[in-house]
């Protein structure tokens, strides 16, 4: 009976926690026998064919990693975060909503210029008939709402 272990040894076998071994026998899912001494052993060879038989592997727990390994994990991500706030304090990176509030002030700001321009060639141009300053509006509304939705008829054959 050299395959026979004790609870305590199995578990270590297995690499679990001495519980998942008690539960695994309280649920059927490993046997034990009875040693020479009236004492619950178990035969190891049996046992593991059976657990994993007997183990729905959904049900498994994710295997927790070492101390040192979480600790290098920990390490890895408290450098990462070092590194970005010395690079937001040197002025490498900005912040996202930053460049939206900008970058948004820049677009209005030029959209309204941009609507502006019939209205100032009429006054520069008196000679513009109203049809011209018409078609004027309509060209650079065109133009805007290609800008909006990511289309123009102009440049989308250097898009591709």
């Amino acid at each position: 009976m050299p395959n026979l272990m004790s609870l305590r040894q199995y578990a270590k076998h297995r690499n679990v926690a001495l519980h998942a071994v008690q539960k695994a026998i309280s649920t059927g899912r490993i046997k034990t026998v009875i040693d020479g001494q009236g004492r619950k052993k178990i035969d190891h060879l049996v046992a593991d064919r059976d657990w994993v038989a007997n183990t729905d592997p959904a049900l498994a727990r994710s295997k927790i990693p070492e101390y040192n390994e979480s600790r290098a994990i920990h390490e890895a991500y408290a450098a990462r975060l070092a590194k970005l706030e010395y690079e937001e304090r040197s002025g490498k990176l900005i912040s996202v909503e930053e460049t939206r509030t900008v970058w948004l002030k820049i677009i209005t700001t030029a959209k309204t210029k941009l609507l502006a321009v019939p209205s100032k060639a009429r006054s520069r141009l008196p000679h513009l008939l109203l049809d011209d300053i018409a078609i004027l509006e309509e060209l650079i509304r065109e133009a805007l709402e290609d800008l909006a939705n990511g289309t123009s008829k102009d440049t989308a054959h250097d898009l591709n």
